[in-house]
């Protein structure tokens, strides 16, 4: 009963503490939140709640300005360690797979609260990563489930001027955008049970050949899962509806991932991931060759 509490403290934590702190650079604002967060500390959770945010039509609305300069998960992470150091509450919850695992998904849809418009991302890319972990023989640990399940976690961290945008971001747009992996990372580090899946989070958008971010890693030198996230992430966003484009074909996606294959792509998790779709029967092998011709033309 108390991590079932705990669980739904620290989803209710993320949305109402995170959202208001993360997009808020008003000094005052700013300041607010700091006390808030003193005051927190001294008299636990209760308090929570006085952070001012209002829920509705699905998305959270925050009373200031929505201009944030994303270093919200740091702060927040050593907040939480604060809370429940080692030895405490989350470490237990730990040793308890299925809180392990409620908590993850709320994790995941307390973005979803938030990014309303790719709801289901999470959990479909937690899908296909499964197929090709199974592929390559991997176990379908909490790791590789949280992993894939939260990969995109630090989006909680990001304006909802640039996350709900309806067209193309500009170069300044995707400047911040891109602090989501290490927003992420730094909003579970301080968890003893997510330290492994935050280095995987903070990895998820390296590229194969070196041109990703925020590290620049190159092979692997990419945590194997990342390498895998970034396979399933992009084949689920390119056949999925975008608010600023339609969702590509099928053979169109399998054309685009033959095609940074070695580049953005691990060459063995593309070939894996073909090879998983062909077998679950959610591509055909009439599919594949469309794509290699359409990749030739």
């Amino acid at each position: 009963m108390v991590l079932a509490v705990v669980a739904s403290f620290l989803r209710y934590f993320i949305i109402k503490l995170g959202s208001h702190y993360l997009n808020s650079q008003e000094p005052d604002q700013e300041a607010f939140c700091h006390r808030r967060h003193a005051a927190t500390h001294k008299a636990r959770f209760h308090q929570l709640h006085h952070c001012p945010l209002l829920l509705h039509s699905r998305r959270l609305r925050h009373r200031g300005l929505d201009d944030a300069v994303l270093v919200f998960g740091k702060d927040l992470g050593e907040t939480v360690g604060r809370f429940y150091p080692a030895g405490g509450i989350v470490a237990k919850m730990g040793r308890i797979d299925a809180r392990m695992e409620e908590l993850s998904m709320s994790f995941a849809q307390s973005l979803e609260i938030r990014d309303f418009k790719t709801g289901g991302h999470s959990r479909d890319v937690l899908q296909l990563g499964s197929i090709i972990a199974e592929g390559l023989d991997m176990p379908l640990d909490h790791k590789l489930k949280d992993s894939l399940l939260l990969h995109d976690i630090g989006k909680i961290g990001i304006p909802d001027r640039i996350l709900l945008k309806e067209s193309p971001l500009d170069d300044e747009e995707w400047r911040i955008m891109k602090n989501h992996p290490e927003i992420g990372y730094n909003l579970l580090k301080n968890f003893d049970s997510y330290k492994e899946v935050s280095r995987i989070i903070l990895a998820h958008q390296e590229h194969y050949n070196g041109t990703g971010y925020p590290k620049g890693l190159k092979g692997n030198n990419i945590p194997l899962i990342a390498r895998i996230i970034g396979v399933a992430d992009a084949y689920h966003a390119m056949t999925n509806d975008r608010p600023y484009r339609k969702a590509l074909s099928t053979k169109t996606a399998i054309a685009e991932l033959l095609k940074y294959n070695g580049k953005q792509f691990d060459p063995q998790i593309v070939e894996g991931f073909i090879n998983g779709l062909i077998k679950h029967e959610l591509i055909t092998g009439m599919e594949l060759a469309a794509a290699k011709a359409l990749l030739l033309a």
